[in-house]
């Protein structure tokens, strides 16, 4: 009787032990073979991440376009960078800005993006001859005041470079107001 008690802790013991290992098994293969994205692009912006148009005038979007007038003109603003695939999957991603709320604040329908890549071609929903305002762009339920300036897949190894520019749009009047609009530009995994 006693070995026959000792044969039934013995049998729970080792049921609990497996299951421990196998939970550990698979706790641990799930971290180190995750294929969790987020840590999986490298941004680097060579330029600030911080657009501003403070009291800035009013340009037409062919002018904005052309990249005749560059950011010491204090006409537009602009950022540059790029996003580095360090795994070997495809990740998607997307680059958004975020608004800060400031006071005497342009309107959203008066401030327009253009964004190309490195070689100046506009990216998708870019190269229309009305470009998207603030407002237009689609809004990020998962992050308030943020608005999806753009989606995308990278490959694995990849590297993508980006020129995004802003400027005040030629139908907006010109205010006796200190007025000014300004976003946070991030990149993050879809």
């Amino acid at each position: 009787m006693i070995q026959s008690k000792l044969k039934k802790i013995f049998i729970i013991f080792i049921f609990l032990l497996l299951f421990f290992l196998l939970f550990y098994f698979f706790v641990f293969v799930n971290h180190a073979f995750s294929d969790s994205d987020s840590d999986s692009l490298f941004i680097q912006f060579y330029d600030d991440e911080i657009l501003e148009l403070s009291n800035k005038l009013p340009l037409s979007d062919e002018l904005g376009k052309s990249g005749e007038i560059d950011s010491s003109s204090k006409i537009i603003d602009y950022t540059s960078f790029s996003i580095t695939n360090n795994k070997s999957k495809k990740v998607n991603y997307e680059i958004y800005a975020t608004k800060e709320n400031t006071e005497n604040e342009i309107r959203g329908d008066y401030i327009i993006y253009y964004l190309t890549d490195d070689n100046d071609n506009p990216l998708t929903g870019y190269d229309n001859n009305i470009l998207p305002t603030y407002r237009s762009l689609l809004s990020l339920s998962n992050k308030p005041y943020s608005r999806l300036l753009y989606s995308g897949i990278i490959s694995g190894g990849e590297k993508k470079s980006f020129i995004l520019k802003t400027w005040v749009s030629d139908s907006y009047t010109i205010s006796d107001n200190l007025e000014n609009f300004r976003v946070n530009i991030y990149v993050g995994v879809k």
